[in-house]
Order: C-alpha cells, then sequence, then structure tokens
C-alpha cells in the first residue's frame, strides 16, 4: 500500500508530492515541480525500488515537457540499475559508481531515507558511504561521499535526528525524520507539508 508524501522547498516555488511503499524494502513514485528565479518551471518524476535492506536497485528519471498538442512528455530520461555493487546507466557498465549502495536525487528528500533505513544507525553512531549523485537538471549522476550520524532525539520527541554532511562540498544539515526514516524538516531546504494520515 501507497501513502504520500509531499514537500515544499525552502524559500523558492515548487512542491513534490510522492507515493511511498514499505514493502520488501522501498517503492517510490515521486513527482517534482520547480520554478527557477527566471520564471521557468520544470518537472521531474522519479521513481526508485530498493531491495529489502533499502539498498538501490533501480532508478528512473524523467523530464517532463508539455508538446505542441498540450500532452506531457518525457522530454528526456535516465535509467540506473544496480546489481551488486555494479551500476549501468541507461545500460551502459558505469564502473566509477561501482561499490555505491544508495542513490542521492537533488531535487527530493526522500533519498535519505535510503540511507537512513539501510545503516539502522543507534544514537551516537557515525557512518561514511558512496552515494550515486544526480541531478535531474542535467541528468548527470557522480559519485559522493556522505555521512550520516544519528543524534540524541529530543526529550519528549515523537522524530529522530541526523547530521547530513557532504564530504566533498563541506555542506551540512540537521535532518528531522519521522518513525519511518522519512525527511520531515530539511533546514533551508524541503519542509514536509503533508504526512500519510497514520502520522
Amino acid at each position: 500500500m501507497y501513502s504520500h508524501y509531499c514537500w515544499e522547498p525552502v524559500g523558492a516555488v515548487g512542491f513534490e508530492d510522492c507515493a511511498v511503499a514499505f514493502t520488501s524494502g522501498l517503492r517510490a513514485d515521486g513527482l517534482v515541480v520547480a520554478v527557477d528565479e527566471g520564471g521557468d518551471a520544470a518537472r521531474v518524476r522519479y521513481r526508485i525500488r530498493t531491495d529489502a535492506e533499502f539498498g538501490t536497485e533501480t532508478v528512473r528519471v524523467d523530464r517532463l515537457d508539455v508538446d505542441d498538442g498540450d500532452d506531457a512528455a518525457v522530454s528526456e530520461s535516465l535509467s540506473l540499475v544496480a546489481d551488486r555493487g555494479s551500476w549501468t546507466v541507461d545500460g551502459e557498465p558505469t564502473p566509477e559508481l561501482d561499490g555505491c549502495v544508495d542513490v542521492d536525487i537533488a531535487v527530493t528528500p526522500l533519498t535519505n531515507t535510503l540511507p537512513i533505513r539501510r545503516l539502522g544507525l543507534a544514537p551516537g553512531e557515525s557512518e561514511t558511504i558512496d552515494a550515486v549523485y544526480l541531478d535531474p537538471r542535467t541528468l548527470g549522476v557522480s559519485r559522493a561521499e556522505q555521512r550520516y550520524t544519528r543524534l540524541a532525539p529530543d526529550e519528549g520527541a515523537d522524530e529522530d535526528r541526523y547530521r547530513y554532511e557532504s564530504l566533498e562540498t563541506g555542506f551540512a544539515a540537521t535532518l528531522t525524520v519521522d518513525a519511518a526514516g522519512v525527511v520531515r524538516d530539511y533546514p533551508d531546504l524541503f519542509r514536509r507539508v503533508r504526512s500519510p494520515p497514520a502520522e
């Protein structure tokens, strides 16, 4: 059964709706609409499937445009497949990504859920990972070294906190997540505005 999560970007115009199922891992189907500073809108659809341990198996990203017939159409797409640590991009072996387990799609906080669930860190524990970083604006992929640290929860809080760090850029943020490991608040970037009814 799929549950819907929605986020808004902080300080920008846009919206994301993502249907997520936690069945033998994670299945996700998300749609992101973003408006840049020039007023141009971009629509991106992504689909993710993991194994039972939340290691990424397949990813597809589509950039959507409206054609002259006013129908939504896929203008460009990218497909990634992981098989026991070896990756292909649009069917081509991509050895520079080999060994990565997680994917990080730039326009959504949903992909932070993958390492959070997979690592199963206890409060105070930290782990460094290599992720496949995917930028839907360019459809470019690269290897990214990242660190996740589970922080001690605030007293009486019904949520967990994780410190996310990009070891290449120096960017860091403290993420607030729910019991399923789905981001509620990503300071200065995303805030969740809709949760499944059970929350």
